[in-house]
């Protein structure tokens, strides 16, 4: 039971909890023989779960910056003259 739960995508984070704490999609008994019956590899371009959250919160980190920054810049001087 807890395994469907953390292999089922959440509508609030549109990742599988499996994915937000292992940074991959889980392999399950049938992905696997899905992979072996057909041939399929993943494709290697395609971002881990993991990968974009990183991502994600990297250019948050810079986008916010470079708002802040000029507004702390002009506090700063107002402050020192």
């Amino acid at each position: 039971m807890m395994f469907a739960v953390r292999d089922t995508p959440q509508d609030s984070m549109g990742f599988t909890p499996f994915e937000l704490l292992f940074g991959h999609r889980v392999r399950t008994p049938m992905t696997l023989l899905k992979h072996l019956w057909t041939g399929e590899k993943e494709d290697p371009e395609v971002k881990t779960a993991y990968q974009y959250v990183l991502d994600l919160r990297e250019r948050r980190h810079v986008n916010w910056h470079k708002r802040k920054l000029p507004k702390f810049r002009r506090e700063i001087r107002r402050i020192t003259t």
